[in-house]
C-alpha cells in the first residue's frame, strides 16, 4: 500500500494599506508627521475637535511661550507620537516630565497615568525639572517639590538649572533651607550660589 502525502502550502498575508500620515506637529520649524486617526482615538483633546482638524493639518505642538521656554527634544516628541501610534516607548528621567506635560495638554489618559506613576517613583531626581515646567502654572501646587529641594539643598545647589526657577520659588526654597539651619553645606558654596542668582 502506497500512502501519498500532500504538503500543506501556506503564505502570510496582511492588509497593505496602513493608517496614513495625515497631519503634522510643528515644533521650532521642524515637522513631525502623525496619523490623526490614532490621535483622535487616544486623545480627548483631538476627539473633541475632530471637525476642526479636518481642515487644520499643521498643528503647533505647544504654544509660543512654551516653545520659547522649554526644549523638547526630537526624541521626546517622537516618543509621544510613537506612543499614540501604539508603539512601545521607554520612560526615563530625561523624557518622563515632558511626556507628562504633553499627555496632559492633549488629554491622553493612559500616558498621564504611566508618567505620573514614573514621576512619583522618581520625584526626588525630577523635582527641579517638574518645577521648571510648571512654575508658571497657577493651578499646580509646587510646595512638595520645593521642600524636596530645600531638604536636600547640598545636593541641588550644584545643579545649574536651580537658578532657572522663578525668584519666588527659589526664595521659598532658600528661606526654608535657612530656617532649618542645615550644616552639611559650606559657606562659600552658599555665597557662590547667591552670586549666581544675582547674575541671573
Amino acid at each position: 500500500i502506497q500512502i501519498i502525502g500532500f504538503m500543506k502550502k501556506q503564505i502570510i498575508i496582511k492588509i497593505e494599506d496602513e493608517t496614513p500620515l495625515t497631519h503634522f506637529f510643528i515644533y521650532k520649524t521642524k515637522r513631525f508627521p502623525i496619523k490623526f486617526d490614532f490621535f483622535k482615538n487616544a486623545s480627548l483633546f483631538f476627539f473633541k475637535r475632530q471637525e476642526e482638524f479636518k481642515e487644520i493639518k499643521i498643528i503647533p505642538l505647544v504654544d509660543e511661550i512654551t516653545e520659547n521656554y522649554f526644549n523638547f527634544t526630537d526624541e521626546t516628541i517622537q516618543n509621544f507620537i510613537n506612543y499614540i501610534h501604539q508603539q512601545p516607548i521607554s520612560l526615563d528621567n530625561e523624557n518622563a516630565v515632558f511626556l507628562n506635560y504633553l499627555a496632559n495638554k492633549y488629554e491622553v489618559l493612559q500616558l498621564i497615568k504611566a508618567t505620573e506613576k514614573y514621576i512619583a517613583a522618581n520625584h526626588e531626581e525630577l523635582s527641579i525639572q517638574i518645577l521648571l515646567i510648571h512654575q508658571n502654572d497657577s493651578q499646580f501646587v509646587t510646595k512638595s517639590y520645593e521642600n524636596i529641594i530645600s531638604d536636600n539643598f547640598s545636593y541641588y545647589i550644584k545643579d545649574e538649572r536651580l537658578t532657572d526657577l522663578n525668584f519666588p520659588i527659589l526664595y521659598r526654597i532658600f528661606e526654608r533651607f535657612q530656617i532649618q539651619k542645615l550644616k552639611n553645606i559650606k559657606n562659600d558654596e552658599i555665597m557662590n550660589f547667591l552670586f549666581k542668582c544675582l547674575d541671573k
